[in-house]
């Protein structure tokens, strides 16, 4: 009986382990998966990056395919130097007044040039930027600094008019392609 009772436990343990190890293995797989569809997203902006054109070509060709990659509406590029902040290119959206516009020191956009990192700004906080930009009812509006050798060179505005039934903005991929972006920026003006 003992015998019996311990080749039960065993066999229980050995269930257990073998669905553990499935879910894992299910779990792995899915991850695996995702990392493959942004390695693809990314692949997608790095050929218009290693491409030979002008800036002004590239630019446009990279917020085109921005805007297919992370599912957005608006992508705009701002050129940023020592609190002038001049729009340069946009997608999705007409291009406001190019500027140079000054930026406030305590202006939202200032601040995530100036400390190198990432907003993320829902409606009523767009309506309170330094600058206008015509959103057209932007729901949200990402920026994302674009930093060469340690400087800010260009802001990366990437907005959704709506946020119904879809994804969260995928913050990481956003930053991946500023990254690419910037290269392809600096490689285009060497």
């Amino acid at each position: 009986y003992v015998t019996v009772s311990i080749a039960s436990l065993l066999n229980l343990i050995f269930i257990s382990l073998a669905i553990w190890n499935s879910a894992r293995e299910r779990t792995l797989r899915e991850l695996s998966e995702l990392n493959a569809d942004h390695l693809q997203r990314l692949q997608s902006i790095s050929e218009v990056g290693l491409s030979r054109l002008s800036l002004p070509e590239l630019t446009e060709a990279l917020l085109e395919r921005l805007l297919a990659v992370l599912d957005a509406d608006v992508s705009l590029l701002c050129t940023y130097d020592a609190g002038l902040l001049e729009f340069t290119a946009a997608n999705g959206i007409s291009l406001p007044g190019p500027g140079p516009y000054s930026l406030p020191s305590d202006s939202l956009l200032r601040l995530a040039a100036e400390q190198q990192s990432a907003l993320s700004l829902l409606a009523e906080q767009i309506d309170r930027l330094s600058i206008r930009i015509p959103h057209g009812q932007l729901q949200s509006l990402h920026v994302q600094p674009l930093v060469i050798a340690g400087r800010t060179i260009a802001l990366l505005l990437v907005g959704r008019r709506s946020t119904a039934a879809r994804q969260p903005l995928d913050a990481g991929l956003l930053a991946a392609i500023a990254d690419r972006i910037s290269i392809a920026m600096d490689r285009a003006r060497a």
